[in-house]
């Protein structure tokens, strides 16, 4: 039985490979993919994840999120992933995002899920503290919460 995931992503060219594994995987099944800015800012994420899962023939929902980090400033990593955060590579653009927030639409599935739910957050954690923050009853139903994100001063080295 496919596992019940939410992927917290900002992609850039590192989280478009997450993606596509994420989505393949039969051993999963991807609930949500939420966006943050942290690559790049969150317009160029967000489109880069939907032109993602519009590429990888999926139809799983679009969510935006945070544009920056609860504490301290936005510093994007343009220089590492390109202005457009895949290093050029163009995309045809994916279906319109949701309008319901990441961390709202975190809640809401935690929330309405029958089976224990996964988070994986390859991006900034915002949109996880920002969910669990508002309402941190979902917690009972989080299977697990795997991390490859955060970092004080550089990242990723």
């Amino acid at each position: 039985m496919p596992i019940p995931m939410i992927l917290d992503c900002d992609p850039g060219t590192d989280d478009a490979l997450a993606v596509f594994l994420a989505l393949g995987s039969p051993e999963l099944d991807v609930l949500a993919i939420t966006v943050a800015g942290g690559n790049v800012g969150l317009a160029k994420t967000l489109a880069n994840a939907a032109g993602l899962v519009a590429h990888a023939g999926a139809s799983v929902p679009v969510h935006p999120g945070a544009d920056r980090p609860l504490l301290g400033a936005f510093v994007d990593e343009t220089r590492v992933h390109g202005d457009d955060g895949l290093g050029g590579v163009v995309l045809t653009p994916g279906v319109a995002p949701h309008t319901e927030l990441a961390a709202d639409a975190i809640r809401r599935i935690v929330r309405e899920s029958a089976e224990p739910v996964t988070i994986v957050g390859i991006a900034p954690a915002t949109n996880i503290a920002l969910a669990l923050a508002a309402e941190p009853a979902i917690a009972r139903n989080i299977r697990e919460i795997v991390l490859m994100t955060g970092a004080w001063g550089e990242g990723n080295m």
